[in-house]
């Protein structure tokens, strides 16, 4: 039986969504090749935004992405006091790890036309209220 969480997850309806849902999650990896401070955080907000008010669906992930993305910036802030002890390396590595497979992931499954809940993520972003 579905979760709460998703159940609420819109399921796409045109093959464009699944393109800009997919790219919402895979844009956090401009951060391996423009290794810029917040350049995971960019393309799941421009994408976003141009969105929000054009696909549920896409809106819904893109939304998640940046909320995900948003999680995972914190995590590395946080571990910048720990980098000039040993162990900071070991966790900077073990969270890009982390944020790789789960970026792949929701890639393939937003791809695949379906919604892609997170496991773990902080919810900075809220839906945006619809008025009909």
């Amino acid at each position: 039986m579905p979760s709460g969480l998703e159940q609420q997850v819109p399921s796409a309806d045109l093959p464009e969504d699944r393109v800009w849902a997919a790219a919402a999650h895979l844009s956090a990896l401009l951060a391996v090749a423009v290794p810029w401070p917040g350049m995971n955080i960019v393309g799941s907000l421009v994408i976003w935004l141009a969105h929000r008010d054009r696909s549920p669906f896409v809106e819904h992930q893109a939304r998640a992405a940046l909320n995900f993305q948003i999680g995972m910036a914190i995590l590395m802030l946080a571990n910048v006091p720990l980098v000039f002890v040993a162990i900071g390396i070991v966790i900077a590595w073990a969270i890009v790890l982390i944020n790789m497979v789960f970026v792949l992931l929701a890639t393939l499954t937003a791809a695949g036309g379906k919604g892609y809940v997170y496991p773990f993520s902080l919810h900075l972003v809220p839906p945006r209220a619809r008025c009909e």
